[in-house]
């Protein structure tokens, strides 16, 4: 059976600050944090999120989801899993 695990961004907080999973709060984590609990969940399929800026260029953007994605791709254990 296929887990499917989608995250909120770094900076969500409202009602999802108050769910929790092995004591950690699943608000406000970021990408590299969230692959860690995903696998311990042992989800199927994750969905990292990086939230973009409006007010800067696409380029700005695209490096600031690179900055954030490669850190997370590196701490996975499970090359398959992203």
């Amino acid at each position: 059976m296929c887990i499917e695990l989608g995250m909120a961004g770094e900076f969500i907080l409202g009602m999802h600050g108050e769910m929790e999973y092995d004591g950690v709060r699943l608000a406000g984590l970021y990408p590299h944090e969230q692959v860690k609990l995903a696998e311990e969940g042992r989800v199927t399929i994750f969905g990292p999120v990086v939230n973009t800026n409006t007010t800067k260029s696409c380029p700005w953007n695209a490096a600031r989801a690179i900055t954030f994605l490669k850190p997370c791709a590196e701490a996975g254990k499970d090359p398959a899993f992203m």
